[in-house]
C-alpha cells in the first residue's frame, strides 16, 4: 500500500471543499461556524483509495484571514489540487497559494477549474491560459488542467483519472527517518482522553510506543492509533494519523507541537537558512526585521538576520539566520514560509540548513560552510556539517537530520576525511579538526612546561579548559591517547607532560629541594605537614613544584592529603612490622603507635596506607599482617 497526501489550494469560494465532498462523500467542513457561514475556516480532512494508493485529502481555507491555517496544512502535502473558479479565474489568494506551494517544494499536482456550469464554455480556454500564465514560475506549470462542475458532476470522472495518474507516481514511503508527527488538531474523546492528529511526515508510530511531545519535552505512551478513521496497530509515513496519548492533559497541547520519539528533534531558537523572497513581495526585507515564520504546523515570530547584506530584494535569495520567539522543532532540509507581521502577506520562504545553529553575525567567517550545506543533501550534507563544525555528537547529528544512529554510522563510517570516536558517547569528527586539536594540545603542554620546569606536568582538566571548555571529554581523551601513542606526550595519572622531559634544577631550586628533603628525613615517622613544608619554602608556585618533584622521584610518599613521609622511613616501618608481627598475626592501633613512637594523628593515615598497599588488612578494630 502506498500513501499520498493531497491538499487543496486556491482562492476563497472557488469550490475546494465541495470538490473534496464530491470526490470522497465526506464534507471536510467540520466546524459549526463553517457550515453556518459557508466558508472554510480551518483544516478539513477526507480520504479515498485509488487502486493501491490511499489518498488523504487536506482541505485548506482560501480566505486571506485564514492563510495561517492554510499553512498549517500545506507543510504535509505531497501534491496539490489547485482550484480556480471559472467565473473568477485567478484571484489574490490564487497567486499567494501558488507562491506557498512553490516555496514549500510541492512539485506535483492537478489544476482544477471549477464552476464551469456558471460560464460560457468559450471562456474556459481563456481561464486556462490565465492560470498557466500565473503558474509559469511554479512546479504546476505543466500540471494537467481538469474542468469540473460540483453541481452537475461534469468532469469528476476526468478528475478521478487524473488522480489515478497522480497516485501511480507515488512511491512507497521510506522509513529511514525517525517518527515525526506535527500536530494540527487536539481534542479529547470521552473514555479515551487526549487525541492529536496530523500527517505522519516520517517514520512509524506504534501502539504502546513511548513518545515525546515537543517543545514541552513531555513523555507519553500511545494508547491507540487511527489512520483514515480505522483502528491500527501502526501508522506509517505519509498517513493521516490520530494518536490517543496516555496521561497528557488536552489543555497542555496545541497545534504546532510535535509528537516524535525521544532524541529525534532538538527544539531551538536559532536556525540557519537559505531565504528567498517572492517576485511580487510588496517591499524588500531588511536586516533584523521581524516576520511570521510558518514551519510545518508551527507559527511564531522570528527576527531575520541577513548574513550577506542589509537588504534582501524581491525575487532574490540569500543566507539568513532566523531567531524565533518560541523554540522551533526542525530538521535540515525542512521548508518554511515567512509572512509580514502587518499587513499579513506572504513575502517568501526557504530551506532550513542548520536547525540548531550558533548565533552568527552579518559578513562574518563561516558563510562558506552554509553554502556547502546548501549545495548538498542527504549523507553529503551530514558530512559537510561535520567538516564545518569539526566535531559533533551522534545525538546532535540525529536531531539535525532525523536519521537514526545506525543509519548515520553506516553512512559516514567510510568517509575518508571523518573519524568516528567510539570511546563512550559516539562522536563524528573531521580529521583536520582532530589534527588541529592535537597540535594545539602539544603546544599548550610544551609552553606550560617551559614556564613551570619543576611541575610534574599539566593537569588534564586545566589542559582541557585551555583547549575549550566545550571540547567533549571523549574527543579530549582520544587526542591525548593519540599523542601518547605517537610518543609526543606522556600521561602520568592526572598530569600530562612532554615525553622524555627532564627536570633541571637551578642552584636556587636545588637549595629548596635539599631543604625540603632534609625536613622530611629529619621529621622521621612524624614529618611536618605538607602545608608546613610550603611555608618553609616560602609557599610559592616553585615550592609546590619542588614538592611534586620530590614525590615524582619517590623520595617521599604521599600518605594522606597533608601527609608526606620520606621513603626510607616507610621502608623502616615495613621492616619493623615484619620483624614483630609474622603473617596472619594481628595488632591494634595502640601497639602500632607504641612500636613506632608516634601519635594517633600519624598512626591512622599510615595504617590506612598500609591497607591500601596490601601490607596489612583491617579486621574490625585490628590489623592483620598479609
Amino acid at each position: 500500500m502506498k500513501f499520498l497526501i493531497v491538499g487543496t489550494a486556491g482562492h476563497i469560494d472557488h469550490g475546494k471543499s465541495s470538490l473534496i465532498h464530491s470526490l470522497t462523500g465526506t464534507d471536510p467542513d467540520r466546524l459549526k461556524e463553517e457550515k453556518e457561514r459557508g466558508i472554510t475556516i480551518d483544516l478539513g480532512f477526507a480520504h479515498m483509495r485509488v487502486n493501491e494508493t490511499e489518498i488523504g485529502f487536506v482541505d485548506v481555507p482560501g480566505h486571506e484571514r485564514f492563510v495561517r491555517n492554510m499553512l498549517a496544512g500545506a507543510g504535509g502535502m505531497d501534491a496539490v489540487l489547485f482550484v480556480v473558479a471559472a467565473d473568477e479565474s485567478v484571484m489574490p489568494q490564487t497567486r499567494e497559494h501558488l507562491h506557498i506551494c512553490r516555496l514549500l517544494g510541492i512539485e506535483r499536482g492537478i489544476i482544477v477549474v471549477t464552476k464551469i456550469d456558471m460560464v460560457d464554455r468559450d471562456l474556459l480556454p481563456l481561464v486556462s491560459d490565465e492560470i498557466r500564465s500565473a503558474a509559469e514560475q511554479s512546479a504546476l506549470r505543466d500540471a494537467p488542467v481538469v474542468f469540473v462542475s460540483n453541481v452537475t458532476g461534469e468532469g469528476l470522472e476526468d478528475l478521478k483519472k487524473a488522480l489515478e495518474n497522480l497516485a501511480s507516481l507515488a512511491v512507497p514511503r521510506s522509513t529511514q527517518r525517525l517518527a515525526r508527527l506535527p500536530i494540527d488538531r487536539v481534542f479529547s474523546v470521552h473514555g479515551f482522553g487526549t487525541v492529536v492528529t496530523g500527517t505522519l511526515q516520517s517514520g512509524t508510530l506504534e501502539r504502546e510506543q513511548t513518545v515525546e511531545i515537543l517543545p514541552l519535552a513531555l513523555t507519553s505512551k500511545i494508547r491507540g492509533i487511527q489512520t483514515y478513521g480505522r483502528k491500527s496497530e501502526i501508522a506509517c509515513e505519509g498517513q493521516r494519523t490520530a494518536v490517543n496519548l496516555q496521561g497528557v492533559d488536552k489543555e497542555l497541547l496545541a497545534r504546532g507541537m510535535t509528537v516524535t520519539v525521544p532524541g529525534a528533534l532538538k527544539p531551538a531558537h536559532t536556525m540557519d537558512a537559505n531565504l528567498a523572497l517572492i517576485a511580487d513581495a510588496p517591499s524588500s526585507l531588511r536586516n533584523r526585521e521581524v516576520v511570521r515564520l510558518h514551519l510545518g504546523t508551527q507559527e511564531t515570530l522570528a527576527r531575520v538576520i541577513l548574513l550577506e547584506s542589509d537588504v534582501l530584494d524581491p525575487s532574490r535569495s540569500g543566507l539568513a539566520q532566523l531567531r524565533t520567539r518560541v523554540p522551533i522543532c526542525a530538521w535540515s532540509g525542512d521548508r518554511f514560509i515567512i509572512r509580514r507581521v502587518s499587513p499579513a502577506t506572504t513575502i517568501g520562504g526557504g530551506e532550513v540548513l542548520n536547525p540548531a545553529a550558533r548565533k552568527r553575525k552579518k559578513n562574518k567567517p563561516g558563510i562558506e560552510s552554509l553554502y556547502a550545506l546548501l549545495r548538498t543533501s542527504g549523507v553529503d550534507r551530514l558530512r559537510e556539517l561535520v567538516l564545518s563544525e569539526g566535531c559533533l555528537s551522534e545525538s546532535a547529528l540525529v536531531s539535525f537530520s532525523g536519521f537514526p544512529s545506525r543509519y548515520l554510522f553506516d553512512s559516514l563510517k567510510s568517509q575518508p576525511d571523518l573519524t568516528i570516536l567510539e570511546n563512550g558517547n559516539r562522536h563524528y569528527c573531521s580529521q583536520s579538526f582532530l589534527k588541529s586539536v592535537a597540535g594545539r594540545t602539544a603546544k599548550i603542554v610544551a609552553a606550560f612546561q617551559q614556564a613551570n620546569p619543576l611541575a610534574p606536568g599539566m593537569r588534564k582538566e586545566e589542559l582541557r579548559t585551555k583547549l575549550s571548555r566545550f571540547l567533549p571529554h571523549e574527543v579530549f581523551q582520544f587526542v591525548l591517547e593519540k599523542l601518547r601513542s605517537d610518543s609526543e606526550l606522556q600521561l602520568d595519572g592526572e598530569y600530562v607532560h612532554v615525553a622524555g622531559r627532564s627536570s633541571t634544577l637551578t642552584a636556587e631550586d636545588q637549595k629548596l629541594f635539599d631543604q625540603a628533603e632534609k625536613m622530611l628525613r629529619e621529621g622521621g615517622m612524624q614529618p611536618p605537614a605538607t602545608r608546613e613544608l610550603m611555608q618553609a619554602l616560602n609557599d610559592d608556585r616553585r615550592a609546590r613544584n619542588i614538592i611534586f618533584l620530590i614525590q615524582q622521584k619517590k623520595i617521599a610518599i604521599k600518605i594522606a592529603e597533608d601527609f608526606l613521609i620520606h621513603s626510607e622511613h616507610l621502608v623502616r616501618i615495613r621492616a619493623m612490622l615484619s620483624d614483630r608481627f609474622p603473617p596472619g598475626s594481628r595488632f591494634n592501633v595502640g601497639q602500632f603507635k607504641d612500636m613506632l613512637g608516634i601519635t594517633r594523628k600519624h598512626a591512622i593515615p599510615l595504617l590506612e596506607y598500609l591497607d591500601r598497599t596490601r601490607a596489612t588488612r583491617r579486621v574490625g578494630d585490628l590489623r592483620e599482617m598479609i
